[in-house]
């Protein structure tokens, strides 16, 4: 799961965790403007979550409504210094506020939509559940068809098509076409939909080698830049060309080592190596993967004696905590939990879970047993580990692990 980094959604959860206090400032970026525009959003306060109510009429129509308790909403001030945007961010916010049931009607418009993917796939004799269960191959008449769908559909809604298109979805013969949409989708609305550098990645041919190499470059395009390197080793008939190495010899961080650095000759390897350093966990990750893969020597973390290879084993009814983790958190969480033990989970320990969690891979789920001493006696903690790219729509976000335990002791 990779952490959202919107301004508004960090205040949000700096309030929740009360290191903040509204009213509150924030500065944000418009996203729909051709060139730069930033927002002031004075953000007052929240009211009550309202609910929809859906009600099918004897004519087999669905009828949708809101219904708002008092205070219901979100309260802000917006202050923009750009006319254009500004009547565009007053139309959306007037859309779906409460005054006008915008719940409702944001649940009108997904509905609609949904309405139309299923009409479209159907016509193609294939159903959504087929489709994303990796059972169905998209007809090249339904790819176009998907792709015409998306330019009318409003931006923030796109992704449902784009999540249609994968390795799965789409024929060998069609993946060239599909990428080459995608290289476009991605370069227009890549701010909107952080999931397209992802598709991207696992789609790669060799006909967008230059392509990815030239994002990749790109700095505007942040922490999606070493996303869409990961797609460098699809296109294999290909050698990284100089421009990539010189690209990596200079980025500030090895996001994106992981991908071209499989090709890169010894003269980049000193300059991974001094990665190992960065005060950025996941940078030093990425940058110990890349040296493992081009035959340095790097430090092994100690053998995985505590994971537990059948996961059915994992008692029931136990008392359980979870949270969703950066790597850069993970280690002081740990330590954390440490904390709650006299003995058995410790440095060791800890040392022994990060280095499972810095080799798995995406969608992964690794579990760990460790018999524990306590105050009250002796007891059992059972730890499990996912990595997951899944993160909130809209805004762009670096990877992240979740983790998640259970534990006989009562810990923590």
């Amino acid at each position: 799961m990779r952490s959202c980094s919107h301004p508004i959604q960090e205040l949000t959860n700096n309030v929740f965790e009360k290191k903040a206090s509204l009213p509150a400032d924030v500065m944000c970026p418009y996203i729909f403007s051709d060139r730069p525009v930033n927002v002031r959003v004075t953000v007052f306060g929240s009211g009550p979550p309202g609910r929809i109510e859906t009600r099918v009429n004897a004519d087999g129509s669905t009828s949708v409504s809101g219904v708002l308790p008092p205070g219901a909403g979100r309260h802000y001030r917006i202050e923009v210094d750009d006319e254009a945007a500004g009547n565009k961010i007053r139309e959306r916010l007037l859309r779906y506020s409460v005054e006008n049931d915008g719940d409702a009607v944001d649940d009108r418009e997904h509905k609609a939509l949904w309405g139309r993917i299923e009409e479209t796939l159907n016509r193609g004799g294939v159903s959504y559940e087929k489709v994303r269960g990796g059972q169905a191959i998209l007809t090249r008449e339904v790819i176009e068809s998907l792709m015409e769908l998306c330019r009318e559909t409003d931006p923030v809604r796109r992704h449902s098509i784009r999540d249609l298109f994968s390795d799965k979805s789409v024929a060998k013969a069609d993946r060239p076409f599909v990428v080459a949409w995608l290289l476009k989708e991605f370069e227009a609305e890549w701010r909107i939909d952080d999931q397209i550098c992802v598709t991207l990645w696992t789609m790669a041919t060799p006909a967008i080698a230059d392509d990815l190499i030239r994002l990749i470059k790109d700095r505007r395009y942040e922490d999606q830049r070493w996303v869409l390197a990961w797609g460098w080793p699809k296109p294999r008939t290909r050698e990284p060309p100089t421009s990539s190495h010189r690209f990596l010899a200079g980025n500030q961080h090895a996001d994106g080592a992981g991908g071209i650095g499989q090709g890169a000759g010894a003269e980049v390897r000193p300059r991974i190596r001094e990665f190992l350093k960065d005060p950025d966990s996941d940078v030093r990750r990425e940058a110990k993967r890349t040296l493992k893969k081009l035959g340095f020597p790097v430090e092994t973390p100690p053998p995985p004696v505590h994971l537990v290879k059948a996961r059915r084993s994992v008692p029931k009814g136990l008392e359980e905590w979870s949270t969703n983790l950066d790597m850069e958190d993970l280690n002081p969480t740990l330590e954390k939990l440490a904390e709650c033990v006299d003995s058995g989970f410790g440095k060791q320990e800890i040392a022994e879970v990060a280095g499972v969690a810095d080799e798995m891979k995406v969608d992964q789920t690794r579990v760990f047993r460790f018999p524990v001493t306590t105050k009250a006696g002796s007891g059992e903690v059972w730890l499990g580990s996912s990595w997951m790219i899944s993160t909130p729509r809209t805004w762009p976000s670096t990877p992240s692990r979740t983790s998640s335990g259970s534990s006989r002791s009562g810990c923590p």
